[in-house]
């Protein structure tokens, strides 16, 4: 019996010991540091390879540039308990080591369906805190993606969406297509025009890295506009899901409604478009029964990481 029972203890203690091996020699594998963008060194490249050990295809530069970024962004996406901030830090790190140790990601508990609800073309003063309002009610946080224009008009409204946890975009300065894609000068000049009106107004501390082009990337003349973006740092982001609130004058809730369930079309991951502006009184009408409906569908909802 005694035999037995040091036989059983030595093997527990050697699969303890092989175990804490192993979590050592991944913990090795991954940088212990905070890492963001444009950082460079010996602990991106730790970090550049591991991802690559679960997949994803980096150059091991040692440069944390959009490439990096953005595997770390879907990295995060994928699991409930991360933030997509885009950020390496210890809850990242401590997700990885376990994703690299067990093997394929999806052994590990992937996020459920997530609706991003986004706004648009404001702040303006009789729609958006409407929208507040019921996104209050139902304890949602959503992205606004602003004018530079809007913003200095009604600096008030601004600040109550920032104050309230909502993300806030660049969406240009003053939406003027022809002015803005005309050179590169242009684009940049609203933008940042843009950003110091935001400044000017939440502090010189805030900055987003949020960017919607007007009238979306999707078009080959705006792919110079986004990659320069991207190359500055910034998240361009479109939709893959709208309401269709801009197509027509006071589109109506009922043809709201029926472009969300058009557009959804079971994605598990939606960014929605919706308008805040001037005059688009039944999208207040309509939030509701969109929120709704998305619930109905098993979709939770978040603010994309500023």
């Amino acid at each position: 019996m005694k035999t037995k029972f040091k036989i059983s203890l030595f093997l527990l203690t050697l699969f303890l010991i092989l175990g804490a091996v192993s979590d050592l020699t991944y913990a090795q594998e991954l940088p212990n540091v905070n890492l963001t963008y444009l950082q460079r060194g010996q602990a991106v490249k730790d970090l550049q390879s591991a991802l690559n050990k679960i997949g994803y295809k980096l150059d091991v530069d040692g440069v944390y540039g959009p490439n990096t970024r953005s595997a770390i962004l879907d990295f995060q996406r994928k699991y409930p308990s991360l933030v997509d901030d885009g950020k390496y830090g210890p809850k990242t790190r401590a997700v990885l080591m376990k994703v690299l140790k067990n093997g394929p990601v999806d052994e590990i508990p992937i996020k459920g369906k997530i609706a991003y609800l986004t706004f648009d073309d404001g702040p303006s003063k009789t729609i958006t805190p409407k929208i507040l309002q019921i996104l209050d009610k139902y304890d949602i946080k959503a992205t606004f993606f602003i004018l530079g224009n809007m913003a200095e008009q009604n600096p008030a409204i601004l600040k109550t969406i920032n104050s309230k946890g909502h993300s806030i975009g660049h969406h240009s300065y003053s939406h003027k297509y022809k002015y803005i894609y005309s050179n590169m000068d242009n684009f940049w000049g609203e933008i940042n025009r843009t950003e110091k009106i935001l400044k000017k107004q939440l502090g010189n501390n805030f900055h987003t890295h949020l960017l919607r082009l007007p009238g979306g990337s999707f078009e080959a003349y705006k792919k110079p506009y986004k990659k320069s973006a991207i190359d500055k740092g910034y998240r361009v982001y479109d939709w893959n899901a709208l309401n269709g609130d801009s197509e027509a004058k006071n589109v109506s809730v009922n043809r709201q409604m029926a472009r969300i369930k058009e557009t959804v079309k079971g994605q598990s991951e939606l960014i929605v478009l919706m308008h805040d502006s001037n005059g688009k009184e039944n999208t207040i009408k309509a939030l509701p029964q969109i929120i709704e409906y998305l619930k109905s569908k098993g979709y939770s909802f978040k603010a994309l990481s500023q």
